[in-house]
């Protein structure tokens, strides 16, 4: 009879080990899951933040390119500098939407963004303006007018403030990408612990 009780305690207690493991599994599945998901938002906004920074890499390559052809341009008016001061303008403008739209979550980059492109519209008129300068010039063989524009240091200043705009929003990408990169870090840990876990639980109960 005692034999009898025993057993079925044990069976019991089985049986309730049995149902809290298949509990902890459950949670510990819910768990993982959320951590998977998390984890993928994560690497997203690594991947994004990435993107980000190359877009400005591209735009500081671009608006070199913008005073150095109209620079050569202003100078020697070959036809060479002028088209790449033009082409560099219009990757320019390209790059601005496109930073816009992967700015949307960031309202701090999006006022940086904002005051850059006020910079722009201001580069381009004042491009606008050299090469009107530069045609009249030309036709003239008027030599010097060019010479001066160049000298009175407006376009260099713009692209100067341009320039340390870009810095600063580089700045701020790579404070977010140290961040983000910690936050995938540590939930690639907690992922990998949670599986673990789960595993272990499930061939636990099984034993």
């Amino acid at each position: 009879m005692g034999g009898t009780r025993s057993i079925q305690f044990r069976h019991r207690v089985n049986n309730g080990l049995l149902a809290l493991a298949f509990v902890l599994i459950i949670a510990t599945s819910m768990v993982s899951v959320w951590s998977t998901n998390a984890l993928g938002d994560s690497i997203d906004k690594v991947t994004r933040t990435n993107q980000v920074r190359d877009l400005i890499v591209r735009m500081t390559t671009a608006l070199g390119g913008v005073e150095s052809g109209g620079l050569r341009y202003m100078i020697s008016g070959r036809s060479e500098y002028l088209m790449q001061h033009r082409q560099s303008l219009a990757e320019m403008d390209r790059l601005n939407v496109q930073l816009a739209a992967m700015t949307t979550d960031n309202p701090l980059q999006r006022q940086n963004l904002s005051e850059f492109i006020g910079r722009y519209d201001v580069l381009v008129e004042r491009s606008r303006e050299s090469l009107a300068m530069k045609r009249k010039a030309m036709e003239d063989g008027d030599e010097g007018t060019p010479l001066r524009r160049l000298r009175d240091g407006i376009g260099a200043s713009i692209v100067q403030e341009m320039q340390v705009m870009l810095e600063k929003m580089t700045a701020e990408e790579d404070r977010l990408m140290a961040a983000r990169a910690n936050e995938r870090d540590a939930l690639v840990k907690q992922t990998n612990a949670t599986v673990l876990i789960a595993t272990g639980l499930a061939l636990r109960s099984f034993e």
